[in-house]
């Protein structure tokens, strides 16, 4: 293992070292401006770094014609044969997938270009490498962040897949229930998470609690508790469900996908993001939630489509008082893995971390925060 962690690291260096002159160009880029291919949440994630860097972004370029013609975060989206995607040399990947396709187009075109996944990791390397060995618990924990890190680098996604697992949130031995979990779901969207913990305790807890904001996916989540409840002949009185998502205070957010469908739906923190009108939801703070009903928490499960750091942020006092497992999807934006760690130490220290990845793509990948007791 440890041949292999010194082998993988040595590969990533030459791929960081073959990336320099693209990167350097790309980072000095604040007067000509870049542009950005793919109008989605990798894009708006690139807006917002380069913004704080002052590096001008001239457009949007995407291959849907819907998006043609409209604008995100106040920048026009347009073709490749648009003037403005054609009179701008250096271009900066902002899809989640066929990344190698479009940088051979893109390079084929004359412009300069790597994916904004591989250009963060090369400006965080030093970073990536603290984490790696200061930080993660295990061997395995370091394997799984090499292949990620490859994968961004490179763009192929067979380096996830060699490190899949795929049993998200409950692999670790000592996430697995023992009976005596108060469980909280942030993000529980059909309650497919729930099922498997129910499944994994045969049925023995001390309280559920599920939070989804979406309400189509709440609805079908009240439809599968209730047939839960009935398989398992469960105590529908430890089951709590809030059609409300979790931030870091209480109040009202942004529903940044479509109500009438049933997908993934992400929480945005203002309306800046989009010129197309979006719906609101309500949103709680966990520390709130837990104590106006007066319960403990010892397991929290999130993954809440990118605002799981503000999550964290609310629940640090119920992070300080019980010291709960956390596993938390850190894939949704590439600060993730930072930007958690440092919340949840910045609460209690002591916490033990661990990383798995549970797909074949980079998406999936749970960050498992534990305290230390009686040895595990």
């Amino acid at each position: 293992m440890k041949a292999t962690l010194s082998q993988n690291w040595q590969q990533i260096l030459s791929c960081v070292h073959a990336l320099q002159t693209t990167y350097a160009i790309i980072d000095r880029a604040s007067d000509d401006g870049i542009a950005l291919y793919g109008a989605g949440s990798t894009g708006l994630e690139a807006v917002k770094y380069f913004r704080n860097k002052n590096v001008k972004i001239r457009c949007f370029i995407d291959g849907s014609t819907l998006k043609q013609g409209t604008s995100l975060a106040g920048i026009p989206v347009v073709s490749c044969d648009h003037p403005l995607a054609k009179t701008t040399p250096l271009v900066l990947i902002t899809t989640r997938c066929s990344i190698g396709t479009i940088r051979r187009q893109l390079q084929a075109d004359g412009h300069a270009c790597m994916s904004f996944p591989a250009f963060y990791v090369v400006a965080n390397l030093s970073r990536y490498e603290a984490v790696r060995d200061d930080i993660l618990a295990d061997d395995m924990s370091r394997v799984c962040l090499d292949a990620l890190l490859l994968a961004m680098l490179t763009g192929r996604l067979g380096y996830c897949a060699d490190v899949m697992n795929e049993t998200p949130y409950f692999c670790l031995s000592h996430f697995q229930n023992i009976g005596e979990e108060f469980f909280v779901d942030a993000g529980a969207y059909v309650g497919d998470t729930t099922e498997k913990f129910i499944w994994s305790s045969t049925g023995l807890f001390q309280h559920v609690h599920l939070f989804e904001p979406g309400v189509l996916q709440f609805k079908a989540l009240q439809t599968r508790m209730k047939r839960l409840i009935e398989e398992w002949a469960l105590d529908p009185n430890k089951i709590s469900m809030m059609n409300v998502g979790l931030g870091e205070h209480n109040g009202r957010a942004c529903f940044g996908t479509s109500t009438d469908k049933l997908a993934a739906t992400a929480l945005l923190e203002d309306t800046a993001h989009s010129d197309i009108g979006i719906p609101y939801v309500d949103v709680c703070s966990l520390d709130s939630y837990l104590e106006q009903n007066q319960f403990p928490v010892s397991f929290i499960k999130a993954d809440i489509e990118g605002m799981e750091v503000q999550m964290l942020r609310g629940a640090c006092a119920a992070l300080k008082k019980y010291k709960p497992k956390l596993a938390i999807s850190v894939y949704h934006n590439l600060s993730d893995l930072f930007d958690v760690i440092t919340i949840v130490r910045s609460c209690v220290p002591e916490y033990t971390f661990s990383l798995r990845h549970h797909s074949s793509n980079l998406s999936e990948t749970v960050l498992y925060c534990w305290v230390d007791v009686n040895g595990l």
